[in-house]
């Protein structure tokens, strides 16, 4: 029979059995290539279809005609809850070919790509790579079962990909699907009484931007169950990277990159996406260029995919180079570490000297603060041997706590918020005085990392001085700075214009810091205990300082050093003797004025640090007592 006969034969059934009536339609909702789709109303019935038309300029094509059959016939065969239902097939009063489906309310996986393109948050706050997954599960669930019916797509995209407002996922447009492995045409009617014909040989069929190399070369023969599994691999490509494999705007260099695959790998196209390497894996697998190295069966792919989402699989792996910095200390960073093999240093460097901590191994985790605090790194890690470790992101975290059972979800993100309060709740020095910690570790750091100015005191950054401090202590730089500026008032530290703290007499600040760690434990003060029982001096060559602390008689003096001269210290005996007989005072005075300062939370440093500039004379006057007479 031939196909004149064939459609004359359809078409004059159909229309037996006319009810052109029936559909009302009332809007368009897309358009394609073989044809466009309306919104219409079944009237019988009052429910609302999408009736899908036939392009005029295609009426009169008898093969275009029997394609749109063919795409009703077998979309309607495929009874699957992952495709779309078709309801009717039928012509109108101009014996134009339509068939009516099951309307989807919701948006096409393409638009939602586009809108993650665009960093829409409602978008990207819900389509996470977990959801995108599951989305994709879904996706193969249709294409395993046609490939059980000896059907395939040969059009897989996220254009045809429909998700419903309700979460539904429909494989969409069978318009170019195919059986493989039947010589004999199929039936368009159960009964046997009218043939369609086979698409033709050697036309390129599909979406240039996503097809296989074999699909590419027009060679339909080559194409088969594998060649959908690619498909699949590419519209996952498209939705992990934000990118489809192919785009150039000449369809025939498109066309050349796909026949030869030539795409860049996804971790390579887009790395600030942060796929997974497993899931990169599966991808390059899926899109292999040689069909008898993909999965060989749709359900290889999803046990792959089942694995990855199950945790089974479910972090990057990233490799380091010896010397290369995996974490720098002062960076913002949300990302743990599993080291897998190799081993790292942890250090500190400041003011150029590096300090080593420790040394981790196989097995060792860092970072994890990070990941659920969004703390800054406290310090450097560098890999000593090339390591590769396992990289666990917030990201993972929480799509792993999505798969829990509600209440075990709220008890894991309930420990972390606790753990994430636990310094502000607990920590010693947030609850109770800590201007001696706060002093002795200026004392350390300055001697350490500060420089000699042209005064001959040390010196060092301020800012630096106060991250460092904050850091160590492990307390907000808030509970730094107010300290800091009351050694400023009593004169025990300067700042400059530069932002450089100094300490103008050595041997004063290092007793005052002392008394700090005795006073609560003295009940007098006198000039004796403190001023003949605690020697300072620093001692210089012109690069290094040397800290000399002695505890002597009143009548003993510290031994120069032969190769060392002493830092200049500003005060004299008499005035020193003079301070050191109000300490007790001072020190009441610095904490009122830290504790005041620190309610206030607009002490001299915290606007004047952001703004670079500090004028020593604007501070916040607490007392007179701070001066010396």
């Amino acid at each position: 029979m031939s196909n004149k006969e064939i459609l004359d034969k359809f078409i004059a059934e159909l229309k037996s059995e006319q009810n052109s009536s029936r559909f009302e339609v009332t809007g368009d909702i897309a358009e394609g290539g073989m044809g466009k789709i309306h919104f219409a109303t079944d009237k019988p019935i009052g429910r609302r279809v999408a009736l899908k038309r036939l392009h005029d300029t295609l009426q009169n094509d008898e093969e275009a005609r029997i394609q749109f059959i063919e795409e009703a016939r077998i979309t309607g065969m495929l009874e699957h809850s992952n495709i779309v239902p078709v309801h009717t097939i039928d012509v109108d009063e101009q014996d134009k070919l339509y068939f009516t489906m099951k309307y989807i309310d919701g948006d096409s996986l393409l638009t939602i790509i586009e809108q993650l393109e665009k960093e829409n948050e409602e978008y990207i706050s819900y389509y996470s790579q977990f959801m995108l997954l599951r989305i994709f599960r879904k996706v193969c669930d249709p294409v395993s079962f046609a490939h059980s019916k000896d059907i395939v797509h040969r059009d897989i995209k996220p254009e045809n990909i429909m998700i419903g407002d309700h979460g539904e996922v429909q494989l969409m447009d069978w318009g170019i699907a195919k059986f493989l492995h039947n010589n004999e045409p199929l039936s368009l009617k159960e009964q046997g009484n009218f043939k369609s014909l086979k698409t033709l040989d050697g036309i390129i069929k599909g979406s240039p931007a996503y097809m296989s190399p074999e699909q590419a070369r027009g060679d339909i023969q080559d194409f088969d169950h594998r060649s959908d599994v690619f498909l699949l691999g590419a519209t996952l490509y498209h939705m992990m990277t934000l990118e489809t494999p192919y785009f150039e705007q000449d369809v025939d260099t498109m066309v050349h990159k796909a026949e030869h695959c030539d795409f860049i790998p996804p971790l390579e196209k887009a790395p600030d996406r942060q796929i997974p390497n497993e899931l990169s894996e599966i991808i390059m697998k899926a899109m292999h260029p040689d069909k008898a190295k993909r999965f060989q069966k749709v359900e290889d792919l999803t046990e792959a995919i089942d694995k990855l989402m199950s945790g089974q699989t479910m972090s990057t792996k990233r490799t380091y180079k010896i010397g290369e910095d995996i974490i720098k200390h002062g960076d913002t960073g949300n990302e743990a570490y599993v080291i897998i093999e190799g081993e790292v240093e942890v250090y500190k460097q400041f003011a150029g000297k590096k300090t080593i901590f420790t040394r981790l191994h196989a097995g060792d985790v860092f970072g994890e603060m990070a990941a659920i605090t969004d703390t800054l790194r406290s310090a450097s890690i560098v890999a000593i041997k090339e390591t590769t470790c396992l990289v666990i992101t917030p990201e993972t975290l929480t799509e792993q706590l999505k798969k829990m059972p509600p209440w075990l979800e709220k008890i894991v993100t309930a420990l972390s918020n606790r753990l994430r309060s636990m310094d502000n709740l607990a920590h010693p020095m947030l609850i109770s005085d800590c201007t001696f910690e706060v002093c002795n570790q200026l004392k350390l750091l300055i001697m350490c990392y500060g420089s000699i100015n042209s005064n001959s005191h040390l010196e060092n950054n301020l800012s630096d001085m106060i991250y460092e401090i904050s850091n160590n202590l492990k307390i907000p730089e808030e509970r730094v700075r107010p300290i800091l500026a009351g050694l400023v008032e009593i004169e025990l530290a300067d700042i400059d214009e530069h932002l450089n703290i100094s300490i103008p007499n050595w041997n004063l600040f290092s007793d005052f810091v002392e008394f700090c760690k005795d006073a609560p434990r003295l009940s007098t003060t006198s000039t004796r205990n403190i001023s003949t029982i605690d020697v300072h001096k620093v001692y210089t060559d012109g690069q290094s300082v040397i800290h000399r602390h002695s505890k002597l008689a009143p009548n003993q003096k510290m031994p120069p050093l032969k190769t060392m001269k002493p830092l200049k210290d500003s005060l004299n005996q008499e005035s020193s003797t003079k301070f050191k007989v109000g300490f007790k005072d001072k020190l009441q005075e610095l904490m009122d004025y830290a504790a005041k300062s620190e309610s206030l939370n607009q002490s001299m440093f915290n606007n004047r640090i952001s703004r670079q500039v500090f004028n020593p004379a604007e501070a916040p006057k607490i007392s007179t007592k701070f001066k010396i007479k």
